[in-house]
Parts: structure tokens; C-alpha cells; sequence
């Protein structure tokens, strides 16, 4: 669902960390572009994780968490209990197995929707990227099916971000790595809540920076206090 036109979302905020990352330049006369392995491994799970924390924190509070996605007040009902709710729903139906993590949820699904396999050397992955608008949709889709699963489902959620930073045999590390599902050999080990805390504190600034006039003094001193709680 795209956001109404003139409200902004928080979704290019997060991407602004991760797309200059994997961006390469065209040359003299070519077009900057990302290849789409990178997008869809890379962004597409920074995205996730990102709209993951940011439901995480959100999931008493709906009519902000959905201005933060660029959804006016009074579609906040609709938006939440239809539109997100089946994003979550047509993710968990395609997840099985135990020790599900964040990988589980998005990576695979959306692989296995665009017809691709993870293999090294797949040449889908390197195929080059340069539509701005279709990249937007990704990033933002990929946002929102983070806050989907993390707003209806809190406790899978929770579960999967256990799974996924908890220590491995670095020989199954060094795997997935090769694979590109992570890409950094050192293991992360993140804590849910303090990414949710760093999540609102960054949706706070943005707010202030991006879309003062979209938010009453109360909305945002909750993310205040959400943030430093």
C-alpha cells in the first residue's frame, strides 16, 4: 500500500542507512544502481528489521505507528486491520520449521514469490537495478511487512530476533555468509529492546525534521517516552 499523497514515510529514513551501502556508480555516463541481490538480501532485510522494531514498539500505539508509515489517522483501522494483517498472515502461512528467524520470515518468502534460489553465483544477483520508483515500492513493502509481523504476531516476532542473534558454530555463520544472507563474518548479537529504543528515538528526530504539523504535542511526547523508557 502506498502511502497518501503529501504524507511522507519514516520507511526513507531506514532505507537511508542501507541503499548508499550497496549503491555502485554507472561510470561517466551511467546511471547509479544497486545490484539486485544486495536490494533484496541486504536492504530488504534492514527493511524488515527495521519496520520489525519499529511495530515491536508500536503495537499499543496504531494511530502512530501509522502516520509513521505515511497513513492518515482515519485510515488507521483499515490500514492496520486489514492491509497489515495480511501482509503478516501471507508471510507466517509460508514459514515453517522451529528455530524460525528473521531470515525465515522475509528472506525466503520473498525469494520464493520472485522465483529466485540462493545459490552462489546466481545471476539474477547480479543484475543491475536503476528504477528509482520500483526500488521505493521494495523498500516500502519490505517496511511494512516488518511492522505486520511484529504488530500482529509480537511474540514470534520476538522469538525469530532470538534466533536470529544468538550465537551459531561459526561454520554454520561462515555458510550463510558465502550465501549472502549476512553480510559481515563476525556474528551480531542485538537486543530487541534496544533497537526498538533506538528505532523510536530516530522516529522522534525524524518527526520533528520531516513532518512536525502531521503529529499533536501528545503523539510525540509519547515517542519520547517510549524512547527513553
Amino acid at each position: 500500500m502506498s502511502t497518501q499523497a503529501g504524507w511522507a514515510s519514516i520507511a526513507q529514513m531506514f532505507s537511508e542507512t542501507a541503499i548508499p551501502k550497496v549503491t555502485e556508480d554507472g561510470g561517466l555516463f551511467g546511471k547509479k544502481y544497486i545490484r539486485l541481490g544486495p536490494l533484496i538480501i541486504t536492504v530488504g532485510g534492514w527493511m524488515f528489521q527495521c519496520g520489525g522494531t519499529l511495530g515491536y514498539g508500536l503495537r499499543d500505539y496504531p494511530v502512530i505507528l501509522t502516520k509513521l508509515l505515511g497513513v492518515p489517522s482515519d485510515n488507521a483501522n483499515k490500514f492496520i486491520q486489514d492491509y497489515l494483517q495480511k501482509l503478516a498472515d501471507d508471510l507466517l502461512r509460508q514459514v515453517t520449521g522451529q528455530d524460525k528467524t528473521l531470515t525465515d520470515l522475509f528472506l525466503y518468502p520473498t525469494l520464493a514469490q520472485s522465483g529466485h534460489e540462493l545459490t552462489p553465483g546466481a545471476k539474477w544477483m547480479d543484475t543491475k537495478v536503476n528504477d528509482q520508483e520500483w526500488t521505493w515500492k521494495f523498500i516500502q513493502i519490505t517496511c511494512q511487512q516488518g511492522v505486520a509481523v511484529s504488530f500482529h504476531f509480537p511474540e514470534i516476532f520476538q522469538t525469530c530476533w532470538i534466533n536470529t542473534f544468538k550465537q551459531k558454530p561459526q561454520e554454520e555463520w561462515d555458510e550463510v555468509y558465502r550465501l549472502g544472507v549476512v553480510s559481515t563474518p563476525q556474528q551480531d548479537s542485538l537486543i530487541l529492546e534496544d533497537e526498538v529504543k533506538n528505532t523510536l528515538s530516530g522516529a522522534v528526530d525524524w518527526v520533528r525534521e520531516i513532518v512536525p504539523t502531521h503529529f499533536i504535542s501528545s503523539e510525540l511526547s509519547t515517542l519520547e517516552t517510549l524512547a527513553n523508557s
